[in-house]
């Protein structure tokens, strides 16, 4: 029993399943740094005198609303529209805008969504590439006329 080969089609329906995912989590993750906010650590300082005795807790963590959040939400629901839509610009632009906040927020929260922009950068491609190729004329066609 011979097993066919995975066609184009195959490939792409599940590159594109595969980037909804992502773009899904993207946003799930975006809205909880929306509501729960990110953790920081603070540090509070402790007077000498005040040293010598029972030792005070030092540092805490605590969370707050991570407005800058709202970049990626906004990016991976266009980047969601796109796909769930066909239309493959739009969610080009969605992709870009998550490229460009991980790139300038790569030493706080972007520096999480750089693996996943390059996962989607290598699936919007395989998605986009069939498609560029239905569109392109045949250069072995000759013009008759």
């Amino acid at each position: 029993m011979r097993r066919r080969p995975l066609d184009w089609l195959t490939i792409v329906n599940v590159a594109t399943a595969l980037a909804i995912l992502l773009a899904i989590a993207v946003a799930v993750h975006a809205i909880r740094l929306l509501i729960v906010g990110q953790a920081w650590t603070v540090v509070s300082e402790v007077p000498l005198s005040e040293a010598t005795q029972e030792a005070p807790e030092v540092a805490s963590v605590e969370h707050g609303p991570y407005p800058a959040a709202a970049v990626p939400l906004l990016a991976a629901t266009v980047l969601l529209a796109g796909l769930l839509t066909r239309q493959m610009p739009l969610a080009w632009i969605g992709m870009m805008g998550l490229l460009v906040f991980s790139v300038l927020f790569l030493f706080s929260s972007g520096a999480m969504l750089l693996p996943v922009v390059g996962l989607l950068l290598i699936l919007l491609s395989i998605i986009t590439l069939p498609a560029r190729k239905r569109e392109a004329p045949d250069s072995t066609a000759k013009n008759v006329g």
